[in-house]
């Protein structure tokens, strides 16, 4: 006579045991302790290789039946887990440029941090092109903000600081 072994925790749920009674093919009707025994009985009567046979084919059942809530939030939390490793990438590839050490920033990286800069890239094939593009283009940035710096640091005449602060100091009053 076969041993009956219990396979399946008593502390499961009603409802996580109706997913795996879902999974097996078996009936989802009944109570907590007619699922278990079901389960068990299943799986102790049908050969391994069959279990996992029906596991599979019943993979796509057990998907369809969980809870919509559930899988929306694992698709949110694998797009928040996808942007955190796409932004560590960026940050990445700008401590590298930042050291000027192009050479050892990967193509895909390259391309994602110029997509984040909004650089075109276009018609570029080898990655020497795509280090000069990179680097003609933080030249070209570092010149503009260096010339907007300039703007902001006009300096006035005596006569303009003389007006400047005497119409500060009477709007205070």
């Amino acid at each position: 006579m076969p041993e009956i072994r219990r396979l399946v925790s008593t502390r499961l749920k009603l409802k996580e045991l109706q997913d795996i009674c879902v999974g097996l093919g078996i009936s989802t009707c009944g109570r907590k302790k007619d699922l278990l025994k079901r389960i068990n009985d299943k799986i102790n009567n049908v050969d391994e290789g069959e279990v996992d046979e029906s596991i599979i084919a019943n993979q796509e059942d057990l998907e369809q039946t969980s809870d919509p809530d559930f899988r929306f939030f694992r698709e949110e939390q694998d797009r928040e887990y996808e942007e955190g490793l796409r932004q560590d990438r960026i940050k990445g590839v700008e401590r590298l440029v930042s050291e000027k050490k192009y050479s050892e920033i990967s193509i895909s990286d390259m391309k994602l941090y110029m997509d984040s800069k909004n650089i075109s890239y276009t018609n570029v094939i080898e990655k020497s092109d795509l280090i000069c593009l990179l680097s003609e283009s933080i030249e070209g940035n570092d010149k503009k903000d260096m010339e907007e710096t300039e703007e902001e640091d006009i300096q006035l005449n005596i006569e303009e600081l003389r007006l400047a602060r005497l119409k500060f100091y009477n709007n205070i009053q």
